[in-house]
């Protein structure tokens, strides 16, 4: 098979080898004619890179064998382009997302009642500034004098 284009998933320690000697090994691979290195992730122990290559009738075992040598480890085969020519992969963009249903919206945060406030047995809703404003309130079509614990004081 004619191998044309890798992207692997590399793993390496954080201490060696650098990604200079990486890039090195990878370049004497017969069939080689380009590389790219990115760094994806970086942790305390270990570096994960994203390695394109680029070339003609790439040897692929020769191309694990020279990243093993290294010190490095390949996790997986993420792209392949082979055959006589490049074919260019087309990323597919979603207006909306899968099943055509867009994500709920977030619900508001709930009052936030105080362990006084439930002993006293005033939690639940907050009354809104222009409730809490007034001391009387409609209640089955009759006004209603407002609990002094719902009326909040404005000074």
């Amino acid at each position: 098979m004619n191998i044309r284009r890798l992207v692997l998933d590399v793993d390496k320690a954080i201490a060696r080898p650098s990604v200079l000697e990486l890039g090195q090994a990878i370049e004497r691979v017969p069939g080689v004619q380009g590389l790219n290195i990115a760094v994806t992730e970086s942790d305390l122990e270990t570096v994960g890179m994203d390695v394109t290559v680029e070339g003609e009738a790439i040897d692929y075992e020769a191309l694990v064998a020279a990243i093993e040598a290294t010190g490095a480890v390949v996790h997986s085969v993420d792209e392949l382009a082979a055959g006589e020519r490049l074919v260019e992969g087309i990323r597919r963009r979603c207006s909306a997302p899968a099943g055509g249903r867009r994500p709920p919206r977030p619900r508001m945060a709930p009052h936030r009642v105080t362990a006084t406030q439930a002993a006293r047995g005033q939690g639940g809703a907050r009354p809104s500034r222009s409730q809490a404003a007034r001391p009387f309130t409609t209640v089955g079509g009759r006004v209603a004098r407002r609990r002094a614990s719902m009326v909040r004081s404005t000074g």
